[in-house]
């Protein structure tokens, strides 16, 4: 199904999904927010690929929980070419997709249950825009952001506390308030997330 222009942006975007509900929640909080234009959007792999090929998309948002085998996700992303960006939303059973989507120059995976900042901070670091356009507010503070990355080079909660002379405890309140800034549900991911949404590398 082709959709309206919306914003006009010049980022152009194919969505995949097959709940109906999630793809209008995604068009209006990309129209209303950033330069990014959805396309075309479709409920099954085997729709999207008409789609992609008449629209030659900059950026395929993907829903990955879907009853297609890995395969058919493979060529879906294959069909974008190795230039256009990827968005994908997780499903427990496809961790193979994950990796194939992380693997990409541009890929990035977020849960289903991601906040709108956080998918506008992904599609953001994901995709490049011309002309100006307002950076999306970080999700992490400074300190947040430092010290999670941090842990991310591999420091344990008391070598994290002696790097930045605060105690253990306040280290422990800055990483669990990065997990709920990011909707994390572990350290490796929101390691993850926030190397995804570009603030990883803050301090």
């Amino acid at each position: 199904m082709t959709v309206p222009g919306g914003n006009g942006g010049d980022v152009r975007a194919v969505l995949v999904s097959p709940r109906a509900l999630l793809r209008v929640a995604m068009v209006t909080i990309l129209s209303n927010n950033t330069r990014v234009t959805v396309v075309a959007q479709a409920a099954t792999l085997s729709g999207a690929r008409a789609l992609i090929a008449e629209s030659a998309p900059d950026l395929l948002l993907l829903d990955l929980d879907i009853p297609d085998r890995l395969s058919a996700i493979e060529r879906v992303i294959s069909d974008v070419g190795p230039d256009a960006a990827v968005l994908g939303f997780d499903a427990p059973r496809m961790s193979e997709a994950v990796r194939v989507i992380n693997g990409r120059p541009r890929g990035a995976v977020l849960h289903h249950d991601a906040s709108p900042a956080l998918l506008l901070a992904a599609v953001a670091s994901l995709v490049e825009t011309a002309g100006p356009r307002r950076a999306p507010a970080p999700l992490l503070t400074a300190r947040q952001a430092q010290t999670l990355s941090l842990a991310a080079g591999g420091m344990s909660n008391a070598q994290i506390a002696e790097q930045l002379y605060i105690s253990v405890g306040t280290v422990k309140r800055h990483l669990s308030d990065a997990f709920v800034a990011l909707g994390a549900r572990s350290r490796i991911d929101a390691i993850n997330l926030a190397r995804t949404v570009g603030q990883l590398d803050m301090a």
